[in-house]
Order: C-alpha cells, then sequence, then structure tokens
C-alpha cells in the first residue's frame, strides 16, 4: 500500500511513477501490482474499559494556572 498526496487526475497518474530500482533501471508502480483507489485508513482509535470505541482528548493549560484546578474544573465539566 503506498499512501501519497497530491494531485491525481486519474489511476494512470501512480501508476507511472518511478521507484528505485536497481543498476539504475527505474521501477514503475505498475511493475508491482494494480493501481487502485481504496479507503482512507482510521487511525487513533481509543476504546474504554473494553466496552467500544470512545472519544479521548488532551486538556492544555497555561503556565500560570494551577494544574490541580484545571483537573478538577475538567472533571466537573463532565
Amino acid at each position: 500500500m503506498i499512501r501519497g498526496l497530491g494531485y491525481l487526475k486519474s489511476l494512470d497518474d501512480p501508476g507511472e511513477r518511478a521507484g528505485h530500482g536497481k543498476n539504475g533501471t527505474p521501477v514503475l508502480i505498475t511493475d508491482l501490482g494494480t493501481v487502485s483507489f481504496g479507503p482512507d485508513l482510521r487511525e487513533g482509535v481509543a476504546e474504554w474499559n473494553g466496552e467500544g470505541e470512545t472519544v479521548g482528548g488532551i486538556v492544555r493549560h497555561a503556565v500560570w494556572l494551577n494544574a490541580l484546578n484545571v483537573i478538577n474544573g475538567v472533571k466537573k465539566a463532565d
């Protein structure tokens, strides 16, 4: 699988890109396999206590704030 960002006009575009070969001979992606569009990969899935997927987050606070007060405020907002 090859992932990349760019402006593709057709499936022929990535297939004609050359990779590294031996002795200076380029190897095209189409020489290695079939080129097709596929689904986007899911990343960063979080699970909660084996009960299924959930949402996670990160709380950042300014350095002059009391960290314990920020934590308690987040818990209270829940």
